[in-house]
């Protein structure tokens, strides 16, 4: 993503980035990969859910940030792309492996 001075700028930024993702995606075989994204998008993009998502993040297995101007009770919770992908790398099952559900440590 990026330098962007101010939440606006970051979230205009960050809106951009999404569009051309969704427009590369239908017309192109490269992966493009974004340094954040919102939980929306960790939905459309991997199918996990918002609320299993918070609960990744609670337990530290996912990394995110916040942005929220002074004085305001709202901001923007931005996952960091790069420890969902790892995350979901941890789950890999290999050779003989069967395939099963994550462990309850992992919710």
């Amino acid at each position: 993503m990026m330098g962007c001075v101010g939440f606006h700028s970051c979230m205009e930024a960050h809106e951009a980035n999404v569009s051309d993702l969704k427009a590369a995606a239908g017309r192109s075989t490269e992966i493009l990969v974004m340094e954040f994204l919102r939980p929306g998008d960790c939905f459309e993009i991997y199918r996990i859910r918002r609320g299993h998502l918070y609960r990744l993040i609670e337990s530290g297995k996912v990394k995110s940030v916040s942005l929220k101007e002074r004085g305001k009770l709202r901001g923007v919770r931005l996952v960091v792309h790069q420890s969902l992908r790892d995350w979901i790398y941890s789950h890999e099952v290999t050779g003989g492996e069967s395939e099963g559900t994550p462990d309850a440590s992992d919710a």
